[in-house]
C-alpha cells in the first residue's frame, strides 16, 4: 500500500480496482460451480468426489479473496481518512535557483 499515490481519485480508482477484481473472481467462481454441479449428475460416484473436493476448494478460494479485498479495502478506507494529513507532510518540490 505505501506506493499508491495518496489522492483522492488514486484512492477511489484503487477502490475501483479492488471491487473489479472481487467481481470478475465471484462471476469465474459461481460460474465454475455451477457448471460443475450440472455435470455432477452425469458422473460416477468415484469422480463425484473429486468434483466436491474441487468446489470446496473454490469457495476456499473465494473466501480468501474476500479477505484480501476487505482488509485492502480497510486499508484504503483509513488512507483516505488520512488525505489532509499525507498532503500536509509530503515532499514538496522546490525550486533552488
Amino acid at each position: 500500500m505505501d506506493k499508491v499515490f495518496n489522492s483522492e481519485a488514486s484512492i477511489a480508482s484503487a477502490k475501483k480496482a479492488l471491487s473489479v477484481f472481487e467481481e470478475n473472481i465471484m462471476a469465474t467462481a459461481n460460474s465454475t460451480t455451477n457448471d460443475l454441479h450440472e455435470t455432477l449428475s452425469k458422473l460416477d460416484d468415484k469422480y463425484k468426489n473429486e468434483i466436491v473436493e474441487f468446489t470446496e476448494q473454490i469457495n476456499v478460494f473465494v473466501r480468501r479473496v474476500n479477505s484480501f479485498v476487505a482488509e485492502n479495502t480497510k486499508a484504503l478506507e483509513q488512507r483516505e481518512k488520512r488525505i489532509v494529513e499525507y498532503d500536509s507532510n509530503s515532499y514538496k518540490k522546490r525550486n533552488i535557483l
